[in-house]
């Protein structure tokens, strides 16, 4: 059932326009920050997160000495015969 004649009393709300039309622009702004702003601030939250990741990696860096390499110890002479043998 349609309560309008025209779309021109549609519009105008049944002289209702103004207060009619700035609602709904008022929620569509409401609803448009309310999608975008979540999406804005994790951008920004992720862009903080790796900044933060390649300061603590560039920090933990600089701060660990190098680990000098370990080279394999030379088996003594005692330990090449066998137990038991006392030649």
């Amino acid at each position: 059932m349609i309560q309008f004649e025209n779309f021109q009393d549609f519009i105008a709300m049944g002289g209702y326009a103004a207060n009619v039309w700035s609602v709904y622009a008022m929620f569509a702004v409401f609803l448009a920050f309310n999608l975008l702003w979540p999406l804005r601030k994790k951008k920004q939250l992720m862009r903080e997160i790796k900044r933060r990741q390649i300061v603590n990696e560039q920090a933990h860096k600089q701060a660990e000495p190098e680990t000098p390499v370990m080279q394999p110890l030379e088996p003594l002479a005692d330990a090449a015969s066998p137990a038991g043998d006392k030649s």
